[in-house]
């Protein structure tokens, strides 16, 4: 089984605060793993499922196991031919169309290999035939946790989307399948929004921080800023509304290439300590940034004086946005120099 709290940082705190994981807890943090894909989770569904005495779990991990093979089971039959599937690249535009799942499959490794692209999906798309094909299953499945009537499964009209889809890595592991397939006895058995089951559940874990702090997310590599103390956390998981896994998640900014602060949403799991590093002229500006964001936030918690960090914080921001500027005209010259060799405006025309 891969390890549960990628954080060194966090896996410390636990052994310090002596917190202890619940195997209910454990199934949790197994499926919602962001390093892991879904053959690896479901191989440590399976292994967790061997190991623990709570039945529950037993019975919960058993359903959806049952559940994760019959929704691929489903989603790769085309045995009637009333389906096309549609290859996409990272962009997700259409580069493919087949009416076997492992052609399209097979396809889709291939392309992603040939056009060095990081992943592909894979849409089941129904085939139109007639006007009464138009009236289609509603994909959208509301919180019926917060709004009664979200159990209820419509019919809309056909707006182009999927019956189900698969999302790979470049060398086609499934990453992810998402599927409007299946009977709603069977979607409600695994229904994400019962507090009962594992899948979404939402628990406390500790955490500590200081707002200010530069940290790594481990699942890209970034560096950013944390805009949430311990204090803030206990006050933000104490509240009273309806609370799920995305719940637990600390607030963290990083600097985009236009030289905003763009903030996200991360579970602390994720986050490591960590400073910017880099010799280039654009790491030390993004370092320089980053500095002055994180004087100016913990002088402001402590109510001092902020105009100079504040007006510094501002100047490192554009910097590092001419120097990403800069970069990517660069790039773009190196890339094709169209432009460039141009000796008449024809060659202009593509």
């Amino acid at each position: 089984m891969f390890e549960l709290i990628p954080s060194q940082y966090m896996r410390s705190l636990f052994e310090d605060l002596d917190f202890k994981l619940t195997d209910f807890n454990k199934a949790t943090l197994i499926w919602n793993n962001e390093l892991h894909d879904r053959n690896e989770k479901i191989a440590a569904l399976g292994t967790l499922q061997g190991l623990t005495t709570d039945g529950v779990l037993k019975q919960q991990i058993k359903e959806r196991l049952e559940y994760e093979d019959n929704m691929f089971k489903t989603m790769i039959n085309n045995n009637d031919g009333k389906y096309v599937f549609a290859v996409l690249d990272e962009d997700e535009y259409c580069c493919g169309f087949f009416s076997e799942y492992e052609m399209a499959h097979q396809y889709g490794i291939e392309h992603a290999r040939k056009y060095e692209e990081k992943k592909f999906k894979i849409e089941k798309q129904f085939i139109i035939r007639e006007g009464r094909d138009l009236m289609v299953r509603d994909a959208g499945r509301m919180n019926w946790n917060i709004i009664p009537s979200g159990k209820t499964i419509e019919t809309i009209k056909y707006d182009g989307d999927p019956v189900s889809d698969i999302s790979f890595s470049a060398d086609g592991n499934i990453k992810n399948i998402w599927s409007n397939e299946m009977a709603e006895e069977a979607e409600s058995l695994v229904d994400p929004y019962r507090k009962d089951r594992f899948e979404h559940q939402f628990f406390r874990i500790p955490f500590e921080g200081t707002i200010g702090w530069t940290v790594r997310d481990i699942t890209d590599g970034t560096i950013g800023v944390l805009m949430q103390d311990t204090k803030g956390w206990q006050k933000y998981i104490d509240r009273s509304l309806y609370r799920d896994y995305s719940d637990i998640q600390v607030e963290v900014v990083f600097l985009t290439p236009q030289g905003c602060w763009s903030h996200e949403h991360i579970n602390p799991i994720y986050l490591e300590l960590d400073h910017p590093l880099g010799e280039s002229a654009k790491s030390l500006a993004k370092g320089r940034a980053m500095e002055f964001l994180c004087e100016y936030l913990i002088r402001f918690e402590k109510g001092v004086e902020t105009k100079w960090y504040d007006e510094q914080a501002l100047s490192a921001a554009r910097e590092y946005r001419d120097l990403c500027l800069k970069e990517m005209i660069e790039e773009e010259k190196k890339k094709n120099g169209i432009v460039d060799r141009a000796k008449t405006i024809e060659e202009l025309i593509i």
